[in-house]
């Protein structure tokens, strides 16, 4: 496929490749990159947390005065985007390079017919009880397959923003609520199926072997906790997000970074190694007792683009600089 440059790139290489290449957009007044532009949206990060409701409400003042919304079907397209990513096995930022028009197009024409869970309705329910609920079953899109694996523990930080994002465009954000309650009939009903949805997807996706420990803690139909999609995702948490599994993950992530070195033989964009390495850093930071200083990182860094040579250079060159500057007003040197 021909590269197609636009008049008005965004920053980001890979949020730039969804709008100019998939989406076939790159001029600089097509809806998508003005709207997104207008909403601050500079990387596919803020992609992908942009919901239903804010694609589709907000507007924007065009060059001319008037005002700029996306339809229906642009916000449908974005959306899909957001599930196509999400139902991808490596969360990483050059996946989305590997994506094409063709693709997506043939992507969500399949996506059409998706496979879902079958929810019943028990017989002695109210309709005006029930309508909340048929709504849920029949209304947006949902299958357990937009969801992804967890199979590492160390991994676990993405995958439950990964499952957060998805479950809320779902609409069954109250499951990973662990003080929600529902407080009426029609409440009761609609959390019933959103947790017969949501077991369905840990069912299928948990794979971690603690994560497949827990899930049979609710896996019994004898007991009355069987299916119980929010408590298991609070144990989910509890296990996950603290203690020992959390040191042993703030562990193999400081592992990870610091084998993660930028060599000569790095053939990518070196944007996208300090991308890959800020989100290490940021993953590190949510398991670790307490976020590691600006100066570990820096430090990290130093010794991680040592063997780059043309990176390592131009740290020394701006560290040279900077003690000039610290000598000549009296102060001391960085190192």
């Amino acid at each position: 496929m021909p590269t197609t440059r636009s008049s008005d790139p965004f920053d980001d290489i890979y949020l730039e490749h969804f709008i100019a290449v998939v989406l076939e957009a790159p001029s600089a007044d097509a809806s998508y990159r003005m709207a997104l532009k207008a909403m601050g949206t500079e990387t596919t990060d803020d992609l992908l947390y942009l919901s239903k409701v804010d694609l589709s409400d907000f507007i924007w003042t065009k060059a001319d005065g008037s005002d700029g919304s996306l339809t229906p079907a642009e916000v449908n397209k974005i959306l899909a985007l957001q599930e196509w990513f999400q139902a991808q096995e490596e969360h990483t930022e050059e996946v989305w390079l590997t994506l094409t028009s063709q693709d997506f197009k043939e992507y969500r024409l399949n996506a059409r017919i998706p496979t879902t869970t079958t929810m019943t309705t028990p017989a002695t329910t109210s309709s005006a009880t029930m309508n909340a609920a048929e709504e849920f079953t029949k209304g947006i899109k949902k299958s357990i397959s937009d969801y992804t694996s967890f199979k590492d523990k160390k991994n676990w930080n993405s995958w439950q923003c990964s499952l957060i994002a998805t479950g809320y465009n779902h609409g069954i954000s109250n499951v990973f609520d662990p003080n929600y309650t529902p407080t009426d009939e029609a409440s009761k009903a609609l959390f019933a199926e959103q947790q017969r949805f949501a077991f369905s997807i840990f069912t299928k996706h948990l794979h971690e072997p603690e994560a497949t420990g827990i899930l049979r803690n609710y896996s019994d139909e004898t007991q009355p906790n069987y299916g119980d999609a929010q408590a298991l995702y609070k144990d989910l948490v509890a296990t996950f997000s603290g203690g020992i599994a959390a040191s042993l993950s703030a562990t193999e992530l400081e592992t990870e970074i610091n084998n993660f070195k930028l060599t000569d033989n790095w053939n990518k964009p070196i944007t996208t190694w300090f991308s890959a390495l800020k989100h290490k850093f940021q993953d590190l930071d949510l398991v670790s007792p307490e976020a590691k200083s600006d100066q570990w990182k820096n430090d990290e860094i130093d010794s991680l683009v040592l063997e780059h040579k043309t990176i390592n250079a131009q740290v020394n060159s701006l560290c040279n600089q900077v003690n000039i500057a610290a000598l000549q007003s009296g102060g001391s040197p960085i190192k």
